[in-house]
């Protein structure tokens, strides 16, 4: 391996030292004639990516020949790389400069919906809307109560002055509890209630009506029948019916009816033999309810009670 690595380098050492051309023509010029008296295979060696070379033991000249040639026996085969192996990688070049954008990519699949955030802050409040439009006129009303007016007989009542509306309460009166001589008595119908605002005007005269209670029998027979209360024309309280006598015991009195009101209760007929409640017996109860328009008990001979009579009470 030495020998041949001295040989070529010498040989490239003379051609390198700027010898004429005629002495590098003599060099090829050997080289060609050692072609021609060439007697032993080249070795072997049929590389083509390899040079193949002829050197001679005696003066050291180099004779190239191709990949099927042959030396001669007085030379020695030699071989070298086309290519020498691969240098170190050298530094990394400047960044070019940038391309062109290439298209859009698709779509991905859609990414699970993270989780809720904080809930922000309140945002301004918003101008004011218009004004709705005016409703209608709801029923009158009573704002304070000032003043009242009770009748216990009939009579008249005279709207004071700035009063618009008044607070009506009204009872019919009882009737009568029946007086029966069989031993089977009957109780008289109470008289009816009820309670109602009434739109007026100041100076306004308005007739009051108060029911009587029904008249107790003083022998063997039916009670009387309790009066109507009424409030001029707008509102009507009936009178409890008196206990009957027919043919066989009393018949309780049918209570009395009522007209008008916010609420209104009719009286309750007597049993035998109790009178009826009247109709304020629904709202009013206990020791401390009124008694106005109660039937009357019912009796034997000549003890049947009579009712109590109707009222009437205004406010404003």
């Amino acid at each position: 391996m030495v020998t041949r690595i001295s040989v070529v380098l010498g040989c490239m050492f003379r051609l390198r030292k700027g010898r004429t051309s005629l002495q590098t023509a003599v060099c090829l010029l050997v080289t060609t004639a050692a072609l021609s008296t060439a007697t032993y295979a080249h070795d072997g060696n049929s590389d083509p990516d390899v040079i193949h070379a002829c050197v001679s033991t005696g003066n050291g000249k180099v004779t190239l020949v191709g990949v099927n040639g042959s030396c001669a026996n007085n030379e020695n085969a030699v071989h070298w790389s086309i290519v020498g192996p691969q240098g170190a990688t050298g530094p990394q070049g400047a960044t070019g400069s940038q391309g062109e954008q290439g298209p859009q990519g698709a779509t991905g699949a859609q990414g699970a919906t993270g989780a809720t955030g904080p809930q922000g802050a309140t945002g301004a409040q918003g101008a004011t809307g218009a004004t709705g439009a005016q409703g209608p006129v709801g029923p009158t009303t009573i704002q304070v109560l000032s003043g009242s007016q009770s009748f216990a007989a009939s009579g008249n009542f005279v709207v004071p002055g700035g009063v618009t509306a008044v607070l009506v309460d009204i009872w019919g009166g009882g009737g009568a509890g029946d007086s029966d001589c069989n031993g089977a008595p009957s109780g008289g119908g109470g008289g009816g209630y009820l309670r109602a605002t009434v739109a007026v005007t100041p100076g306004q005269v308005i007739p009051v009506t108060v029911g009587a209670g029904g008249a107790k029998n003083f022998g063997c027979g039916s009670g009387g029948a309790g009066g109507n209360s009424s409030f001029g024309t707008f509102l009507f309280a009936g009178g409890g019916s008196g206990g009957l006598i027919p043919f066989h015991g009393g018949t309780p009195g049918v209570g009395g009816t009522v007209t008008g009101g916010v609420f209104s209760f009719v009286g309750f007929s007597g049993s035998e033999p109790a009178g009826g409640g009247s109709g304020s017996s629904v709202v009013y109860n206990g020791p401390f309810a009124p008694t106005y328009g109660q039937g009357g008990d019912g009796g034997g001979d000549a003890s049947g009670q009579p009712g109590t009579a109707g009222f009437v009470i205004v406010r404003w």
